[in-house]
This record gives C-alpha cells, sequence and structure tokens, in this order.
C-alpha cells in the first residue's frame, strides 16, 4: 500500500510539473469556471491548492487506471490518469454538472485547470 501510495504521490508532482506550462491558462479557466466550488470545496469538491485532497482523487483513478493497464509505463500510467480526471469533469460528478461549468473547454483546457487546482499553492 505504501508503494502505491508513494508512486501516486510522484505521479501526482510529475503530472502537476508536465502541466505547469499550461499553469496561466489553467488559473484563466479555473477563476472562469471552477472557482465557485474550488474554493470552498462546496458538495465536496476538491479545493484548490489542497494537495491532500487531489491525491486521494489521483490515487483512486491510478488504481482504476493500473487495473485497466498493468504492464503500462509510468507515463502512460499518468497521461490516462489525467484524462481520466478531465472525462470526470466532463461528464460531471456528483454536484458538479456535466462540463464542469465550462461547457466550451477542451480537455486540454480542462487538463490544464485540474493541474492548476493540483498544485501548491505559491
Amino acid at each position: 500500500m505504501k508503494r502505491i501510495i508513494l508512486f501516486a504521490a510522484a505521479a501526482l508532482l510529475s503530472t502537476t510539473i508536465a502541466f505547469a506550462g499550461n499553469h496561466a491558462n489553467g488559473e484563466k479557466i479555473y477563476n472562469k469556471a471552477c472557482l465557485a466550488c474550488h474554493m470552498q470545496g462546496v458538495a465536496g469538491a476538491p479545493k484548490v491548492h489542497d494537495v491532500d485532497a487531489w491525491q486521494k482523487r489521483f490515487s483512486l483513478a491510478m488504481e482504476t487506471v493500473k487495473k485497466q493497464n498493468p504492464n503500462a509505463d509510468a507515463k502512460t500510467l499518468k497521461t490516462k490518469v489525467m484524462a481520466l480526471l478531465v472525462q470526470t469533469a466532463q461528464k460531471g460528478k456528483g454536484a458538479m454538472p456535466p462540463g464542469a461549468m465550462c461547457p466550451n473547454c477542451s480537455a486540454k483546457d480542462y487538463q490544464a485547470a485540474i493541474a492548476f487546482m493540483m498544485s501548491k499553492k505559491k
């Protein structure tokens, strides 16, 4: 279990770093479409920059992805985890509506916003 958590933590950090180039765009999208719920954690939404809350979601997604892709390398797993998180935003979850308040966002837009919310506060 510790090994999975450490792997997931490393993956979260490297995913956030990998998408750092989209940080400004992610912050812009967050401010436009995500802030209302993710600033305060409305209806259980993980708060922006709450690394522990995002780590839990990332770890759950990683478990799912690893089961579906047992022989995938770390880079492939990270890509698939982020795609799963994007898919959740697109489909909605709990109180979050489909499209996550950003019906015109592309997958890259969602990815940038998620990476921004997953990152540590500067």
